[in-house]
């Protein structure tokens, strides 16, 4: 099995930290269902004028990239 990343990235406001996490797990989830072993998830917020900007880097593991 290779490793692979994924990187999501959103922009919003402070307050959308509930639809936020639904959005992560709902990834995750989708990566799991098509085979990925979660390895590590790094999160990464900035501040900015227009609102907040989060990245999410997924590491996972599985036997071929996968596309969600």
């Amino acid at each position: 099995m290779s490793k692979f990343v994924y990187i999501h990235e959103d922009l919003g406001t402070v307050r959308r930290t509930q639809t936020t996490t639904q959005e992560l797990n709902t990834l995750l989830y989708g990566l799991q269902e098509r085979g990925a072993k979660i390895l590590d998830v790094k999160i990464s917020t900035i501040n900015k004028e227009m609102g907040v900007a989060r990245s999410f880097l997924i590491i996972y593991e599985a036997s071929n990239t996968i596309e969600l």
